[in-house]
């Protein structure tokens, strides 16, 4: 879920939800926080996240589609690459990730006070 505000904007998720899990387990890995902070404003492949971070190239593309499927980055672009084939960008382009301890709601509308 995105929150946009004037200037920022930020990746807000629900504790209770299934995505914040992997997104807690994503964040707490070296190699995904450091995915995560080089994307920040900064499209690059995964060649180049690999290159950049001295690391294995199918260790970045599983944290990138890890990265993908929870929504926390995006697709920046898609062009041809020197082997014609397609290279995507990616870019984390959010202010920050939000955690909320918002329960799900149960069915019951009574209100307690």
């Amino acid at each position: 879920m995105d929150y946009q505000h004037t200037k920022c904007s930020f990746y807000v998720v629900n504790l209770h939800s299934e995505g914040a899990k992997a997104l807690a387990a994503e964040l707490s890995s070296e190699v995904g926080l450091k995915i995560l902070k080089e994307l920040y404003r900064n499209p690059l492949s995964v060649m180049d996240l690999s290159a950049n971070l001295e690391i294995p190239v199918s260790t970045v593309q599983y944290h990138v589609n890890r990265l993908l499927e929870l929504g926390v980055i995006r697709e920046a672009e898609r062009k041809l690459g020197k082997r014609l084939r397609d290279v995507k960008t990616y870019v984390y382009d959010k202010e920050g990730i939000i955690f909320l301890n918002c329960p799900e709601p149960s069915g019951d509308t009574t209100k307690s006070e």
